[in-house]
Parts: C-alpha cells; structure tokens; sequence
C-alpha cells in the first residue's frame, strides 16, 4: 500500500441487446431528434486512443443537429478531469476512477454519464521473455504507467492474484504510451502494461506479443469497463437540449461503427491518427458499448482507496454521481423504465 502511494506521490491525486459482428452490440434507438433552433456550441474534451474512436464519428451527427462541437485533445485522462472540472470544457472522456479522485479533490460538478465499452488488458511481453502467470512477473522487469487509470486496473488485478505490489521490479514510466514502447524495444524491460496504440505497435513491429493468460480487463475492483463519459453539472443544467442531442449522437454514431467493421478501422484511422494495419489491430480486441454500472462506480473507487491511492474512502458518494439516465432516455428498449 505505501509502496503504490508512493509511486503516485501521494494523489490528492448499458447493457447489449443485439450481437455485431463488428465492434459491439446495436442498441436500438429513440426516434432522431430535431435540429436544435438556434446553433449551440458543445465543448468536447478526448483523449484520441482506441476506447473514444465513437466520438470521431459522432461529430458528423452532432453537426446535423445543428450542434457546434468543437473537439479539444487530450493526452492523459487527468488533463481532461481538470478540464470538466474547471468548466472549460462541457463534456469529456475520463476513465472509470476519476470522478472518486475528483471527490478527494473537492470537486462535486463532474457527474458520469455512460461506460465507452470493453476490451481484453494483456500484458505486453518482449519477443524472447516467456510470461506463463502472473507469479511469473516476479521474476521480470515491468515498465508500468504509474499512476494512470491503466495502472490502476492492473495493480487491483494484482491484489486479486495475491501478488504483493513490492514484490515486482518496476520501472515507472509517465506520460504518453509511446514511452513504455520505447522502454520495450531498448531491452529496458521484459514486459510492459500500457494501452493503444502502444500494445498493436509493439505486436506488429514484432518486440513484443500479447501475454493472453495476464488478462487485467477482469479485475474483481475495477472491472471490464475502459472508460466513461461524463459532463459537468453546468452543461446539464444549462445545455440540456444540446446535451440530450449529444447522448443520442454518441449511440446513433456507436451503432454505426459496430455494425460495420471497414468503417470502424477507416474512422480508427481518422480519429486516432494511425494507418490501416494499426487501426485494424486497435479494433480486433475492442467491444463498443459502456458495461459501466454506478456500482461499478463504486467499486473501482473503494480498490483505490484499498491500494492506497486515495486517502478517503469516498465510493458511496462517488456511486451518486454517476446517472446513466440521459443515455438511458435515447434508447427505445429502456427508455420508457426512466420516463417521468
């Protein structure tokens, strides 16, 4: 526990319905709604990375809904936090724990929306070093992204397993996910835990290869979801009729891209920069659609606090600020259950 608090320096700091196959499940949907009146201006915060790809296509439909979205980019999913935050933005993409680091925060005006969907987490090995289990990391040079929502999933995996964090040989690294591949192809360590593009890159440029019996996507704390969508109080309260657009949009633009696997990896390509074989493998192990329950909410916020991360227990009060009843309301099979 005080070995991960110390790593991070002390942190102040909908369920499928009908099978693709491409990329997730189609919901079905609520009739399309209206353009709006008068144009209104959405502030987007993303992270450009595989989990927020349906984003990049729901851009087109929020035009069409004579929404102005404008895209602001992030690089770390605590850059946008701080942005929804201090209202700089009106929405964004955030990972699963940072609406319970908010509340450590003081900060009460982020409320989750919906999940962004689910993928396998494998450990990347370097080409050479066999990874059998996961006491076999004991014996092994990590490079670790300390402090991320990726890290976080996998150090509760680790309490899952029984594997004491300070029995492992960590390099720390911070930043961009490129910088754990770079670490990798030096031989700087054996293995790393990171995110797309950065797993695909390695397995394509032949120095590393999916450890597929180190799977940290089904940790009992954390669970399969990568990733949330969530707006500040003030767009909800002020922007609602942009905002129910925004929500429709999303699950209008996700259906599109689960049922069709060459517009998946055409708009991977768009949206996360990448050319067509890297795009291809970000969307082989990627599942459209949230899982993310206020439950789980809740759990991802109480394994931090077990692992040390926070120093407050603030699960139940981060269970409340997650309302999934807006993304709920555009779905036709769920939406008369939160009708008023």
């Amino acid at each position: 526990m005080l070995l991960i608090l110390a790593a991070l320096g002390g942190v102040a700091l909908l369920q499928p319905t009908c099978a693709s196959a491409a990329g997730g499940a189609i919901v079905p949907l609520i009739d399309r709604p209206a353009p709006l009146s008068t144009r209104q201006k959405l502030r987007i915060g993303v992270l450009r990375i595989s989990y927020t790809v349906v984003v990049q296509r729901a851009l087109q439909i929020l035009k069409d809904l004579n929404v102005d979205a404008e895209l602001i980019e992030f690089v770390r999913y605590a850059d946008a936090r701080t942005a929804l935050a201090s209202g700089s933005i009106d929405v964004g993409t955030l990972g699963p724990g940072d609406i319970a680091i908010s509340l450590t925060q003081g900060v009460t005006n982020i409320v989750g929306l919906t999940g962004l969907g689910s993928a396998h987490r494998w450990v990347v090995a370097k080409v050479g070093v066999e990874i059998k289990d996961w006491q076999d990391l004991c014996s092994k040079r990590l490079g670790l992204p300390t402090g991320s929502d990726t890290w976080v999933r996998f150090s509760a995996k680790l309490l899952d397993e029984g594997i004491p964090y300070g029995s492992l040989t960590v390099t720390n690294i911070q930043g961009s996910q490129q910088n754990s591949l770079q670490a990798l192809r030096r031989g700087e360590v054996d293995a790393i835990v990171t995110w797309e593009p950065a797993e695909s890159q390695a397995v394509l440029e032949g120095i590393g290869y999916w450890s597929k019996n180190l799977d940290f996507a089904d940790a009992g704390g954390t669970g399969p979801e990568i990733g949330m969508i969530a707006a500040s109080r003030a767009a909800l309260n002020d922007k609602p009729e942009a905002m129910k657009r925004f929500a429709w949009a999303y699950l209008a633009a996700q259906n599109d891209l689960a049922g069709d696997r060459a517009l998946l990896v055409k708009t991977m390509e768009e949206h996360a920069k990448v050319d067509e074989r890297l795009a291809t493998s970000m969307t082989e192990n990627l599942t459209l659609g949230g899982v993310l329950t206020a439950d789980q909410v809740a759990r991802h916020a109480k394994v931090m606090y077990d692992l040390g991360i926070l120093l407050t227990d603030v699960s139940e009060r981060a269970r409340s600020l997650f309302d999934e009843s807006l993304f709920v309301g555009m779905r036709r099979d769920r939406a008369a259950s939160t009708a008023k």
